[in-house]
C-alpha cells in the first residue's frame, strides 16, 4: 500500500494555481511528464468532472478521471489505468486554500501497486 501526502505553499493566487492544476495541458511544462492528453472532456468544463485524462512520464502512463471538480480549492480524481505498474488507487485529491497573499496546497494519494515478477 502507498499512501502520499505533499503540502506546498505557492506565491500565487488560489485561482491562478487552481487553473495550472487542473489544466491537463499544463502539465507538460512539470519536469518529468511528457505526455498530457484529454481523451474526454468534462461535463461543465473541458477539465472538469468527468474529464479523462492521461498523463505519463518516460514509460509509465496513468489514465485518470476527474471525480470531483470544486473550483478554487478542491480537485479529486481516480487512475483507471496503469501500465506498466497496475495501481489499485483509492484516493487522489488536491485541495487549495488561501494563505496571505498565496495558496496553501495538499496532494494526497492512496492505493496500492502490483509490481510483475520477471522469470517464472
Amino acid at each position: 500500500m502507498f499512501r502520499v501526502r505533499v503540502e506546498r505553499f505557492i506565491n500565487k493566487d488560489i485561482d491562478t494555481v487552481f487553473s495550472a492544476i487542473s489544466d491537463h495541458e499544463a502539465y507538460k511544462q512539470y519536469r518529468g511528464v511528457d505526455t498530457a492528453v484529454l481523451l474526454e472532456a468534462g461535463k461543465l468544463d473541458k477539465n472538469g468532472l468527468g474529464a479523462l485524462r492521461k498523463l505519463g512520464s518516460g514509460s509509465i502512463q496513468m489514465v485518470e478521471r476527474i471525480s470531483h471538480f470544486e473550483p478554487p480549492t478542491r480537485m479529486c480524481y481516480h487512475i483507471e489505468q496503469s501500465k506498466p505498474i497496475f495501481i489499485d488507487h483509492s484516493k487522489g485529491e488536491i485541495t487549495l486554500q488561501t494563505e496571505g497573499d498565496g495558496t496553501r496546497v495538499a496532494w494526497e494519494s492512496h492505493g496500492y501497486m502490483k509490481v510483475p515478477l520477471v522469470g517464472a
